[in-house]
């Protein structure tokens, strides 16, 4: 006899027995979840919650991403797997992951709308407390002014020590300004150290992978490390500074090269006709990296009339997409969230590289952050 499924459509669509398969769904969820240990619970929580569910739709996602982007060990991956909160697949491109059932779709949109509001309020939170210690700081130095300022008034004679502290003020106030200049330059630094350790990690795994003949693999590792350091142009705003690593990804641009014609040129245009398909239908964030999967296809030679419509499509969403990020960077900004300004800005920028407004805002939210 054939198994029962759980579904909702054993329960009903409305009502409470459909309200007790959520209850239950999301209970099996966050139970599953509290049982890993330490920090594997948001890191799970992270790839399950953002990764594996987009704009309400569970998607899948290759074997490799999970570590690259999500940082999920094998062994935590298998706790999931065993679990049954997702799936292993084996498809075409090889074997990717996904949520096991659209029925843990909404609880674990659900756990993640709660979780996403609870940082955004602890954010707030800190936002406030900041401003609040400011304006605490300004009103006890303007009372300072005042008192110095009867002081000047009613014994003149100290007016030598009153210049003395204005030059003092003077010098504490350059300090500060050359140590919002010594953190901004660190965080630059830290950048490009986290931009260079990733290169040489994917280039390494790429290496690792062309040992093994997996030429698909090596390709995506070496594609990842190019992307990394046109990333951090991108995030510095100076697209000269891709020549700090690595010459501009040299190495890994050679290694592509090999690993391309090696494996197929053939094969390695479908996987990016694929690969394009894939970031579309991720939405406006990833259309730049959409239209560059379109470039590189129709730099292979392979069916032109396929990759141009492919590209005239992109390029007729980049434009509205440009403007809408710019739009909700501007409404953040002015609204002192600045850290949601800046990830707007820099989407925007992917798309028009040498916007200088974008470039000057961004500029001005790693500032303000800084001082923060």
């Amino acid at each position: 006899m054939a198994k029962l499924q759980i579904t909702r459509e054993v329960f009903g669509q409305e009502g409470p027995l459909s309200d007790a398969l959520d209850s239950i769904v999301k209970g099996y969820y966050e139970d599953t979840i509290s049982g890993l240990k330490g920090q594997d619970q948001l890191l799970a929580r992270k790839f399950i919650e953002e990764g594996l569910i987009v704009d309400g739709r569970r998607v899948g996602i290759t074997e490799g991403v999970e570590k690259a982007k999500y940082n999920i060990e094998k062994t935590l991956l298998i706790k999931l797997l065993d679990s049954r909160l997702i799936r292993a697949e084996n498809t075409h491109l090889g074997r990717s992951f996904e949520i096991s059932h659209d029925t843990l779709v909404g609880p674990i949109s659900e756990s993640y709308e709660k979780r996403r509001l609870e940082e955004e309020r602890q954010r707030k939170a800190r936002e406030l407390a900041i401003a609040r210690k400011r304006l605490f700081t300004a009103i006890g130095i303007a009372l300072v002014g005042f008192v110095l300022a009867g002081i000047a008034l009613i014994f003149f004679f100290q007016a030598r020590k009153a210049k003395a502290s204005a030059e003092a003020s003077a010098i504490e106030a350059r300090d500060e300004r050359q140590r919002a200049e010594d953190a901004l330059s660190n965080f630059k630094e830290q950048q490009k150290q986290s931009a260079i350790e990733r290169y040489n990690r994917y280039i390494a795994s790429g290496k690792a992978w062309m040992a093994q003949s997996q030429y698909e693999s090596a390709i995506g590792e070496f594609e990842r490390a190019l992307e990394t350091v046109q990333n951090y142009a991108t995030d510095v705003g100076d697209s000269t500074a891709v020549n700090i690593i690595d010459e501009s990804g040299k190495e890994a641009q050679q290694l592509l090269d090999e690993a391309v014609q090696t494996g197929g040129a053939k094969a390695r245009f479908e996987k990016l006709i694929a690969e394009g398909g894939r970031y579309m239908d991720l939405g406006p964030k990833y259309y730049v990296d959409a239209r560059r999967k379109y470039q590189e296809a129709r730099e292979l030679g392979y069916n032109r009339s396929l990759v141009d419509s492919k590209l005239n499509t992109v390029n007729g969403k980049l434009e509205p997409a440009f403007d809408t990020f710019v739009k909700n960077g501007d409404t953040f900004f002015e609204a002192d969230g600045y850290q949601l300004a800046l990830d707007n800005y820099r989407q925007a920028l992917r798309i028009q590289p040498g916007d200088s407004y974008v470039k000057a805002r961004i500029e001005d939210c790693k500032k303000l952050l800084s001082l923060e």
